[in-house]
Protein backbone atom coordinates (compact mmCIF):
# COMPACT_ATOMS: atom_id res chain seq x y z
CA UNK A 1 0.00 0.00 0.00
CA UNK A 2 2.78 2.18 1.24
CA UNK A 3 4.89 1.77 -2.53
CA UNK A 4 1.44 2.55 -4.81
CA UNK A 5 0.58 6.10 -2.52
CA UNK A 6 4.25 6.86 -3.20
CA UNK A 7 4.00 6.14 -6.89
CA UNK A 8 0.74 8.01 -7.19
CA UNK A 9 2.96 11.31 -5.58
CA UNK A 10 6.09 10.81 -7.68
CA UNK A 11 3.42 10.51 -10.49
CA UNK A 12 1.67 13.32 -9.60
CA UNK A 13 5.04 15.96 -8.83
CA UNK A 14 6.53 14.67 -12.81
CA UNK A 15 3.04 15.71 -13.88
CA UNK A 16 3.47 19.28 -12.23
CA UNK A 17 6.73 19.73 -13.33
CA UNK A 18 5.95 18.24 -17.09
CA UNK A 19 2.57 20.70 -17.18
CA UNK A 20 3.54 23.91 -17.93
CA UNK A 21 1.12 25.03 -20.15
CA UNK A 22 -0.23 29.15 -20.60
CA UNK A 23 3.63 29.72 -19.77
CA UNK A 24 4.86 32.39 -21.99
CA UNK A 25 8.28 31.34 -24.48
CA UNK A 26 10.98 32.48 -22.09
CA UNK A 27 12.75 35.22 -24.51
CA UNK A 28 16.75 35.68 -24.21
CA UNK A 29 16.44 39.27 -25.71
CA UNK A 30 15.65 42.42 -24.55
CA UNK A 31 11.62 43.91 -24.69
CA UNK A 32 11.22 44.95 -28.32
CA UNK A 33 10.55 48.53 -29.16
CA UNK A 34 6.95 49.01 -29.07
CA UNK A 35 5.31 49.04 -32.38
CA UNK A 36 5.69 52.63 -34.61
CA UNK A 37 4.31 53.77 -37.72
CA UNK A 38 1.73 53.40 -40.62
CA UNK A 39 1.06 49.24 -41.39
CA UNK A 40 -1.20 49.02 -44.61
CA UNK A 41 -2.84 45.56 -46.12
CA UNK A 42 -5.01 46.87 -49.00
CA UNK A 43 -7.21 49.42 -48.60
CA UNK A 44 -6.90 49.17 -44.50
CA UNK A 45 -4.42 50.55 -42.11
CA UNK A 46 -3.03 50.53 -38.34
CA UNK A 47 -1.34 53.56 -36.84
CA UNK A 48 0.93 52.68 -34.06
CA UNK A 49 2.10 55.78 -32.10
CA UNK A 50 5.08 54.15 -30.90
CA UNK A 51 4.48 55.35 -27.38
CA UNK A 52 2.63 52.29 -25.87
CA UNK A 53 -0.79 50.91 -26.77
CA UNK A 54 -2.05 54.05 -28.49
CA UNK A 55 -3.38 53.11 -32.02
CA UNK A 56 -5.56 54.27 -34.79
CA UNK A 57 -7.06 52.63 -37.73
CA UNK A 58 -8.59 53.34 -40.81
CA UNK A 59 -10.89 49.81 -42.75
CA UNK A 60 -12.65 49.49 -45.67
CA UNK A 61 -15.44 48.45 -43.81
CA UNK A 62 -16.57 48.29 -40.14
CA UNK A 63 -15.38 45.26 -38.38
CA UNK A 64 -17.82 44.65 -35.79
CA UNK A 65 -18.21 46.07 -33.08
CA UNK A 66 -15.70 48.63 -34.12
CA UNK A 67 -16.46 51.15 -36.55
CA UNK A 68 -14.29 51.52 -39.89
CA UNK A 69 -12.67 54.61 -38.51
CA UNK A 70 -11.60 54.61 -35.03
CA UNK A 71 -8.82 55.34 -32.56
CA UNK A 72 -8.33 53.49 -28.64
CA UNK A 73 -5.73 51.05 -27.36
CA UNK A 74 -4.74 47.72 -28.59
CA UNK A 75 -3.13 44.69 -26.46
CA UNK A 76 -0.99 41.75 -27.31
CA UNK A 77 -1.73 38.43 -25.61
CA UNK A 78 -0.40 35.21 -24.78
CA UNK A 79 -3.20 32.70 -23.50
CA UNK A 80 -5.13 35.82 -22.32
CA UNK A 81 -2.42 37.88 -20.58
CA UNK A 82 -1.33 40.87 -21.60
CA UNK A 83 2.38 40.13 -22.99
CA UNK A 84 5.22 41.53 -25.56
CA UNK A 85 4.06 41.38 -29.24
CA UNK A 86 7.07 39.47 -30.67
CA UNK A 87 5.62 36.15 -28.65
CA UNK A 88 2.12 36.85 -28.65
CA UNK A 89 -0.88 34.62 -29.95
CA UNK A 90 -3.85 37.56 -30.09
CA UNK A 91 -4.01 40.95 -30.73
CA UNK A 92 -6.91 42.81 -29.28
CA UNK A 93 -8.37 46.39 -30.52
CA UNK A 94 -10.61 48.44 -28.12
CA UNK A 95 -12.17 51.79 -28.80
CA UNK A 96 -12.68 55.01 -26.79
CA UNK A 97 -16.31 53.50 -25.74
CA UNK A 98 -14.89 49.81 -24.85
CA UNK A 99 -15.70 47.88 -27.53
CA UNK A 100 -13.56 45.36 -28.77
CA UNK A 101 -12.70 42.84 -31.02
CA UNK A 102 -9.55 40.35 -30.82
CA UNK A 103 -7.58 39.00 -33.54
CA UNK A 104 -5.63 35.71 -33.69
CA UNK A 105 -2.07 36.22 -34.94
CA UNK A 106 -1.09 33.83 -37.79
CA UNK A 107 2.21 33.36 -39.76
CA UNK A 108 3.57 33.61 -35.55
CA UNK A 109 3.96 36.72 -33.42
CA UNK A 110 4.34 40.32 -34.83
CA UNK A 111 7.01 41.74 -35.87
CA UNK A 112 8.40 45.39 -35.93
CA UNK A 113 7.28 45.61 -40.03
CA UNK A 114 4.51 43.10 -39.85
CA UNK A 115 1.34 41.70 -38.66
CA UNK A 116 -1.01 38.96 -39.48
CA UNK A 117 -4.36 38.99 -38.36
CA UNK A 118 -7.01 36.18 -38.37
CA UNK A 119 -10.76 36.88 -37.40
CA UNK A 120 -13.39 39.59 -37.98
CA UNK A 121 -14.04 40.65 -41.46
CA UNK A 122 -10.57 38.51 -42.57
CA UNK A 123 -11.40 34.78 -41.96
CA UNK A 124 -8.33 34.14 -44.53
CA UNK A 125 -6.10 36.40 -42.63
CA UNK A 126 -5.13 39.82 -43.54
CA UNK A 127 -1.12 40.56 -43.42
CA UNK A 128 -0.54 43.62 -42.23
CA UNK A 129 3.26 45.30 -43.36
CA UNK A 130 4.94 48.66 -42.34
CA UNK A 131 5.32 51.51 -45.07
CA UNK A 132 6.33 54.66 -45.07
CA UNK A 133 4.15 57.29 -46.47
CA UNK A 134 4.58 60.95 -47.18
Amino acid sequence: MRRILLVLLLLHLLGACWFRGGVPPQSESADPTPLEGTFVSGPDTLFFGGEGRGIHWHFAQDVPPLNAKGQGICVFFFHNEEYRYDAAESFRLRDTQGREITFLLLNGPAKADELTLFGGNWPEGKTFKKTTLP
